[in-house]
Parts: C-alpha cells; structure tokens; sequence
C-alpha cells in the first residue's frame, strides 16, 4: 500500500500576514506528515510563530491501483521553522496544535498501517 498526504493551508494568524497571503486555502507539496506535525514546500516565506488552519487529505493505492480516501482532517498548526528551499519555495515545519485525540489516532494508525507495507 503506499500511502499519500495532500495537505492545504490557510493563515489565521498574524493579521498582516494573512492580508499578503489571502484568504485562499494554499495547496502545498507534503513532504513528511507524523502525529506531530508536517513539512511542506510553500512559496510563501512564513514566520516562526505563524498560525495555520490545516487541511490534511489522507489516500492510498492498493497493488490493483485502486485507490481510497480518507475524510480531510482539519487542524490548526504553528510554524516552527520556514527554511529557503529550492526554485524560490520554502520548506516549512509546522507543529499541529490540540490535535483531536481521534485525529492523532486515524494519522498514527495510517502512518503505522504504510510502513508495514
């Protein structure tokens, strides 16, 4: 089974930020996701501190191909680190913030269930 994270963001907070931003959600390119947090490129430099609205959409693909989706996750994050990357992106580190305990359940479980794989 391999086991795909498609996540998207949208700024809270601070205000002046989210007015360069917009109030679009942002599609970004996942690169890790634990019960922690994630790591994604974006194209826009986001401060330390910074608060996010995430949305984490969770699919696989069995051997045959087929492939099935979980239901979006919705999590507020905290950016801990936003590094120049390549191609004028940025990898940005975000730790989630009061992670619903059944959500750290379902990400845990899917991660879990992908490295048996």
């Amino acid at each position: 089974m391999n086991l795909n994270f498609t996540a998207f963001y949208k700024i809270d907070s601070p205000p002046a930020l989210r007015s360069l931003v917009g109030e679009v959600e942002v599609e970004t390119n996942t690169l890790d996701v634990s019960k922690g947090g994630i790591s994604f490129l974006s194209r826009h430099e986001l401060p330390p501190w910074s608060t996010l609205i995430l949305k984490l959409f969770m699919f696989s693909m069995d051997d045959q191909g087929l492939v099935s989706f979980s239901e979006p996750i919705e999590v507020m994050g905290e950016v801990r680190s936003c590094l120049p990357y390549e191609d004028n992106d940025y990898r940005v580190g975000v730790s989630f913030k009061d992670l619903p305990k059944e959500y750290g359940v379902e990400l845990e479980r899917s991660l879990v269930s992908a490295l048996k794989y």
